[in-house]
């Protein structure tokens, strides 16, 4: 359905400036002991730098950052903030930061410009950590105020990164509180490398080296002890002498007054406008001349920001292409603290004007932001509403619409019908239908009727949307009742686009394939007119979905193959929306007959994100229905129950109905396949009370399901002969009549089953005849390969079919599924014995003589005599009657 919510296709989120260290105006004190000491820590996991504020941290690691450039490695550089404490975010940002450092990470990148949004972060770092393991190069990855993005999730991926670290993969970090996580077991065990306050200490000599100027060795001894050999405390000495050098410092300050202390020294010798100036970036975590000016209501602040370069201490560009900078978080601290006590409405005014000054320049998280900053309510709801509301999700991705209503505060949702609506598409996309729709529910209460307009439609779309995931028959007769293509000069293309593909999903549920189609293809036209990407992506799954219920397995992988490179080119080949298309494309692959064994294990890695993840019925059913089939065809009934365990748990939690019956009747399937009657019978009974009081002429909808039961319950022989075979003739006829040309070969299918379990041979054969002309033109070999009483069956159709020059296409069709069933299921001592000695021998068990099978065959029964003779040879045998018994035997035949 057009509404993924995992990729907005937009990026606009990402600060690319946070990928490099701020380097600060100044020189800085060459650290020589600590360089060679991170560079020991290099055969370490990880490596933290815990110290209070002002220590050097940042600087030491941008010093280092520098220092291995040119030595081959490759080293991202990620400066954190408290927007990045959530999974997704943070993990997608160590992602951008490593490809920014030359990583190879191809589609981790494009899911990461999503914010790896409907993944599950933990699976996610598994794959990355495997894929940087390959690289040749040694990668280090250095998280730059880790503590601003501390929370338990980001905490969690922390200690999973060092645990599942590669050999080649070091983590550094540097931060204010060590992480939670269990330091002292990995320090002993060396797998982590500890840099403390001591460590990071300014030796006198450093001291020295960063007062950079000529003094007495007293003056620069006193300094030394009365800072302690911190950092950014002898660094504001230095501004203080630079602008007074003839003062003295005071003597006997605690080390923890030491830094408003000098930045007092320091304030006091600016004039007025410049320290008024300061005071107010101080609100700001950064900020360039133009917002500035917004912020001070003045065009003054590039002459300010000029004014200021003597102080270089006080000052640390965080973009200098855009001219964007920060003040040094301790003087940021101490003029924020100041600025409360002598002004506290002013702050309100900043953030206030601040929020303005984004909102202006379309930095719509950063104006979110400061309006919460601004404790304006009314700005934060009305910002996110202007932007889309609900919909921003398909404009921005869900990573924006998480961030926003994160920022919005928890009140605020709670009051506002629209925002409520927002955060119940978002409980939706995951998983969580029932609070969704109480959310729905309650924002009715809340309707304002100055909005009134705005959220009937929000409300109507969103309630679409959560109807098409609780897939009920009331959703989907009132859905597919509606003529959406006259409706659609009432809503925008996005939002006709989005009713249309759930349209599409309502028709596909109650059969009406032909009105699907017509819905489809303006969902296509409204979604290339809105520019959404992540729409038409959907489109083409549906689309796919549409052509294989159709039976055109060619039109189904054009579409799908489309789907696939969309998803991996714009949203990553981690995201849900891949994973959908690669069940749709699973199924397909599937009923052509060509997945092989291992790809199963594959599919049910994918099936187990979608069921944890975003996905509907449609594809669950497809993806359950496909899969169960490819098990059967490999033999591997096993994994087939378990599949169907799996879908029904899911079906049970979220109260989907179809899927909960369609995993029961192949559930039934299963058991008659392994011979498990008792099971079978308690199976039956429910599936068999359904289709007795299910009629696909007064209720259309779960007709798929109608069609397996039928065909599943026929032939378990679960219906007397005559119904079973009524059932199966009146589902092909409804089949035939949606033109749902795939379901009607599994029927036809069963059909001639059914008949030959009745010895009616000849109408079995004219049965598996008809399916054959539907299959054979799309190469539809799958529903031919998983049942093992259609061999005898198809052997017979081949041979007839040889003799007929105008069936030849057919007969070779029925060559294809015999060699793909060899293929998927070898049989006990199969691999002796030729394709044509197979042959052979099957007719030698029907009791054809050497000229028969010559004739059938078109070979000369010479060359019949030596086939024989080597049958003989291989199965030790004498005779033909021998070799018949041998053969079944071992299975080599019936």
């Amino acid at each position: 359905m057009a509404d993924e919510e995992e990729l907005g296709g937009e990026d606009g989120w990402i600060v690319a400036s946070k990928f490099a260290p701020s380097r600060p105006n100044i020189s800085l004190v060459d650290r020589a002991r600590l360089i060679e000491r991170l560079d020991a820590g290099l055969s370490a996991k990880a490596i933290f730098l815990v110290a209070p504020a002002g220590f050097g941290k940042s600087t030491l690691l941008c010093q280092w950052f520098d220092a291995r450039q040119g030595k081959g490695d490759i080293i991202g550089w990620l400066s954190l903030d408290e927007a990045d404490c959530a999974a997704g975010q943070f993990l997608a940002y160590i992602t951008l930061s490593l490809a920014d450092a030359g990583a190879e990470l191809g589609q981790f990148e494009v899911a990461a410009r999503n914010g790896f949004p409907d993944s599950r972060p933990q699976v996610v770092l598994s794959s990355l950590m495997r894929r940087i393991g390959n690289f040749p190069e040694r990668c280090v990855l250095i998280l730059d105020d880790m503590h601003l993005a501390a929370s338990p999730e980001t905490n969690a991926l922390l200690d999973q990164m060092i645990r599942e670290a590669p050999s080649n993969f070091t983590l550094v970090l540097n931060s204010r509180q060590a992480p939670p996580i269990e330091l002292p077991s990995l320090v002993a065990a060396g797998d982590v490398v500890e840099i403390g306050p001591e460590q990071l200490r300014l030796t006198q000599t450093e001291s020295s080296a960063a007062l950079g100027m000529q003094i007495e060795e007293s003056v620069a001894r006193e300094i030394f002890e009365l800072t302690e050999g911190w950092p950014v405390a002898v660094q504001l000495a230095r501004v203080q002498k630079q602008a007074q050098p003839d003062s003295a410092f005071q003597s006997g300050i605690s080390s923890g007054l030491i830094a408003s202390y000098l930045t007092k020294q320091v304030l006091d010798t600016l004039a007025p406008d410049v320290r008024e100036f300061l005071l107010s970036m101080s609100v700001l975590e950064q900020f360039n001349a133009s917002l500035a000016d917004a912020v001070c209501g003045s065009n003054k602040s590039l002459a300010m920001l000029r004014e200021l370069e003597s102080f270089s201490a006080l000052l640390v560009p965080t973009d200098v292409q855009g001219g964007w900078v920060r003040l040094h978080h301790l003087v940021a601290e101490y003029l924020r603290e100041t600025l409360l006590a002598e002004a506290p409405g002013r702050v309100i005014e900043l953030y206030a004007a601040a929020s303005a000054w984004f909102e202006a320049n379309n930095q719509l998280i950063a104006a979110v932001r400061y309006a919460r900053l601004a404790e304006d309510d009314a700005l934060v709801e009305r910002l996110i509403l202007d932007a889309g509301g609900w919909s921003i999700i398909l404009t921005e991705g869900i990573n924006v619409m998480r961030t926003l209503l994160r920022l919005a505060p928890e009140h605020l949702i709670s009051s506002s019908a629209r925002l409520m609506i927002a955060k119940s598409y978002l409980c939706c996309k995951d998983g969580k239908y029932q609070e969704a729709r109480g959310l729905l529910d309650a924002s009715e209460a809340l309707r304002a009727a100055g909005s009134a307009d705005a959220y009937e439609r929000d409300r109507r779309l969103v309630g679409s949307m959560i109807g098409a995931y609780e897939d009920t028959r009331d959703w989907t007769v009132r859905t597919a009742a509606r003529d959406m293509p006259s409706q659609l000069d009432e809503w925008t293309p996005l939002e006709g686009g989005t009713l249309l593909c759930e349209a599409v999903i309502a028709l596909f549920s109650s059969g009406e394939l032909d009105r699907a189609h017509d819905n489809l293809e303006l969902a296509f036209r409204e979604m290339r007119r809105s520019g959404s990407v992540l729409g038409l992506n959907y489109c083409y799954i549906h689309a796919a979905t549409h052509a294989l219920y159709l039976g055109k397995l060619d039109l189904a992988k054009a579409n799908i193959v489309q789907a696939l490179d969309l998803a991996e080119n714009n949203f990553g080949s981690d995201s849900g929306l891949k994973r959908m298309a690669q069940v749709v494309d699973f199924a397909i692959r599937t009923w052509a007959g060509e997945v092989e064994k291992p790809e199963i294990d594959e599919f049910s890695n994918v099936l187990a994100h979608i069921e944890k993840n975003d996905g509907w019925t449609e594809v669950y059913l497809v993806g359950l229905d496909a899969g169960v089939a490819a098990c059967e065809q490999h033999g591997d009934l096993g994994t087939a129950a378990e599949f169907c365990d799996r879908m029904l748990e899911l079906a049970k939690r979220r109260s989907l109905t179809r899927l909960e019956r369609q995993a029961i009747i192949l559930k039934m399937r299963g058991a008659y396949l392994r011979g498990h009657a008792h099971e079978v019978t308690k199976l039956a009974e429910d599936v068999g009370n359904w289709v007795r009081t299910h009629d696909l002429r007064t209720s259309a909808r779960d007709w798929q399901n109608h069609f397996i039961a039928v065909s599943n319950l026929a032939i378990a022989r679960k219906m007397s002969p005559s119904i079973a075979a009524n059932a199966l003739r009146q589902s092909i006829h409804d089949g035939r009549e949606r033109g749902a040309n795939f379901f009607e070969i599994r029927l036809l299918v069963s059909e001639a089953l059914l008949l030959w379990q009745l010895d009616k041979n000849e109408r079995s054969i004219d049965a598996l005849r008809e399916a054959l002309v539907l299959a054979a033109p799309q190469g539809i070999l799958g529903p031919f390969i998983g049942l093992e009483p259609l061999k005898p069956i198809l052997g017979g159709r081949k041979i007839e079919l040889s003799l007929n020059q105008e069936n030849v296409l057919l007969g070779n069709f029925v060559s294809q599924v015999q060699k793909r069933r060899r293929e998927m299921r070898p049989q006990s001592g199969n691999e002796l014995l030729s394709a044509r000695e197979q042959e052979i021998l099957e007719q030698l068990a029907q009791g054809c003589s050497n000229k028969e099978i010559a004739r059938r065959f078109e070979l000369t029964e010479n060359t019949v005599k030596f086939h024989l003779k080597n049958i003989f040879s291989k199965l030790e045998v004498n005779r033909r009657t021998q070799a018949v018994a041998v053969a079944r035997q071992t299975n080599l035949i019936d």
